[in-house]
């Protein structure tokens, strides 16, 4: 299966027959906090917060996480291999 055609479906499965929901597949969600300090009101009321476009112009991002501590998120390499996907991996010593 190619990474887009994977997408497609990960894309269809997330809005399929619940569109008005926030969460059909009811994955756990976090909520980050993030502040900043300015240094003036003036340039506190000026900033903008901008999304920068996905690379290459791609539709869809996908953001994942496993555990590195439990020994079966080590297949996790062979999925993204399987079906194309890209990762970062951070090892700790």
């Amino acid at each position: 299966m190619k990474t887009e055609t994977f997408l497609r479906i990960l894309a269809g499965l997330l809005c399929a027959g619940n569109a008005g929901a926030e969460n059909p597949l009811e994955f756990r969600e976090y909520t980050q906090t993030v502040r900043l300090e300015f240094l003036s009101p003036r340039e506190a009321r000026q900033a903008q917060l901008l999304a920068n476009p996905l690379p290459r112009n791609y539709k869809l991002a996908v953001s994942a996480r496993w555990d590195d501590s439990a020994w079966k998120h080590l297949r996790t390499l062979d999925h993204m291999k399987k079906y194309g996907l890209k990762g970062t991996f951070y090892q700790n010593n």
